[in-house]
This record gives C-alpha cells, structure tokens and sequence, in this order.
C-alpha cells in the first residue's frame, strides 16, 4: 500500500467518525423534541378523563386516557385506573392492561 492509499483511507475513516458523531447528536435532539412534542400534543385533559372513569366507568374516557399514556410511554401510570374498571365496573379489557402496568412497573424496577 503506497502513501497515497493510506491518506485516503485515513481521510475517509475520519470522515465516517465525525458523520457518525454529528448523526449521534442529531437523533438526541430529535428524541428530546419528540419527547416534549408528545407532551406538548395532549388535547385531553387527564383530570376530566380520570373523573369520568371513577364516577362512571366510562369505557371510552378509559380507553382514551390509555391511548394518552401510550403516547408518552408511561402506561404504567395507568394501573390505578385500570384497577378501578376491572374491579368496580368489571370491564374486561382493564384486567390485562393491569397485567401490563404490572410489567411496566417491574421494567422499570429492574434499570
């Protein structure tokens, strides 16, 4: 391998270190935009939902207030309330979400 060869592959490995360090601090930037984006999105007022779901077993405001939960990753926040229409108001679908929380919960123990 002559000179030439070697500047050239070390011009191109430098070149792949710093694109693959300035992808790195994009997709960071991205994540921490998207993140706030999520929480910036909610339309739904979670207090409004939660009253509906412990006076009414209301199955919609429950399944709207998971799907928000969904969104910001933290269902996990949702076992109270999946608790409450599993076991006052017997809707079906809760008792696996409990299921779910559950396992969030122990996700998050085991970090």
């Amino acid at each position: 391998m002559n000179k030439l060869q070697k500047i050239l592959i070390l011009i191109t490995c430098s070149g792949l270190v710093i694109f693959c360090t300035l992808q790195h601090f994009q997709i960071c930037e991205l994540k921490k935009n998207n993140a706030s984006l999520k929480t910036f999105l909610h339309t739904v007022p979670f207090d409004s939902l939660k009253r509906q779901i412990v006076n009414h077993g209301d199955s919609q405001c429950y399944e709207s207030l998971k799907v928000e939960y969904m969104d910001i990753d933290a269902i996990e926040n949702l076992l109270p309330w999946s608790l409450i229409m599993a076991n006052k108001y017997n809707y079906r679908p809760a008792y696996f979400d409990v299921y779910m929380a559950i396992q969030g919960i122990i996700s998050i123990m085991e970090l």
